[in-house]
């Protein structure tokens, strides 16, 4: 007879939630949307792909998205070493908040 066991995360939006619940980042919709940008860029970003649109309004989002990711990674460092307070969420953006 087999012992049944809760099954573990077993994909990166799971994974990715369950960081999310444990440091009991809020609020959820922003954490959410956060994902979903990752999700979006996180290829073309960590392999350097080139696109074909070099507009000024395509190269102004992928800043915009490397800022709001790099200031997501701080907010999670910063909440594993028990800080809480002011964060800064984006550089580029100049964008603060709270954890």
């Amino acid at each position: 007879m087999a012992i049944l066991k809760p099954a573990e995360p077993v994909n990166n939006r799971m994974r990715y939630d369950g960081v999310i619940e444990h440091l009991g980042l809020k609020p959820q919709a922003y954490w959410q949307e956060l994902y979903g940008l990752w999700s979006k860029f996180r290829n073309p970003m960590s392999h350097r792909m080139a696109k074909e649109d070099k507009a000024e309004d395509s190269v102004r989002g992928e800043l915009i998205a490397e800022s709001r990711i790099a200031g997501a990674i701080n907010c999670m460092i910063l909440k594993l070493m028990k800080y809480s307070g002011y964060v800064r969420l984006s550089v580029y953006e100049d964008k603060f908040g709270q954890i």
